[in-house]
């Protein structure tokens, strides 16, 4: 995965679509040559052109001087000597024009993207191998709270670290979901689903160990209360074995 890149190249995708749904002319972007060293060289604005599909059509105004005429330039709608050959990650010269606009308010510079995680993006790619076309932004989401296991069917099981990732998966759990608490000892909150068919009976004595395994068990027994929308069920286990978590951990 190059998520910078392929990222990019998605959104001008989708916006060079709703150009031509809505007759537009031109895309423009704020990006600027040399600012982000791995994701703004040359070599990377033609690579998202290429692949977005619409590169004549990709407008950089802030470093189009230094960049091949487009489509609008060439055709007039441009003119090519009121643009800018800025580049370099310095700034001064984007805050420079901010101020003369009298623009006050724009963010700071910086990352933040969790494509850009190592683990993250592995979680990810995992995810998106097994589910496929079936894989979501709800799934991509899910994957920023609690532990993450694939279990056999591709079955999902989800659980959290602490309260306040608890509280989340409560919020972000589905009707198809099912629902993972300890009953009579102090543990996480979990869900399991599976993407296209009902879940594995198999895995609901997994998900009940996993869970389990991360509750106050002190090594005794733990019970496990799994709630689905038209019913529940309870399941006495002993927490699982650290390596059978790793076995499956996302």
């Amino acid at each position: 995965m190059n998520p910078c890149i392929d990222c990019h190249a998605l959104m001008l995708k989708v916006a060079g679509q709703m150009m031509e749904e809505r007759g537009y002319d031109f895309l423009a972007t704020g990006e600027v040559l040399g600012e982000r060293p791995k994701s703004q060289t040359s070599a990377a604005l033609r690579m998202v052109d290429a692949a977005s599909g619409y590169a004549d059509y990709i407008l950089r105004p802030l470093s189009a001087k230094l960049l091949p005429a487009t489509a609008p330039e060439r055709e007039g709608l441009v003119n090519r000597e009121n643009l800018l050959p800025i580049s370099g990650r310095s700034r001064k010269e984007q805050m420079e024009l901010a101020k003369k606009w009298q623009i006050t308010t724009y963010p700071s510079p910086g990352g933040g993207c969790p494509l850009t995680e190592k683990f993250f993006s592995l979680k990810l790619r995992r995810l998106m191998e097994a589910f496929k076309e079936h894989f979501s932004f709800f799934h991509a989401a899910l994957l920023r709270v609690g532990r993450h296991f694939l279990l056999p069917q591709k079955n999902h099981l989800v659980i959290g670290r602490n309260a306040h990732e608890n509280k989340r998966l409560i919020q972000l759990r589905l009707p198809s979901m099912l629902l993972l608490n300890p009953i009579n000892v102090k543990g996480p909150t979990a869900l399991l689903y599976s993407y296209d068919a009902p879940v594995v009976i198999e895995n609901l004595e997994i998900s009940a160990k996993f869970v389990a395994r991360y509750s106050d068990h002190e090594n005794s027994a733990v019970r496990i209360l799994i709630t689905s929308p038209e019913d529940c069920l309870n399941i006495v286990t002993k927490p699982a074995h650290p390596a059978e978590l790793e076995k499956f951990r996302i």
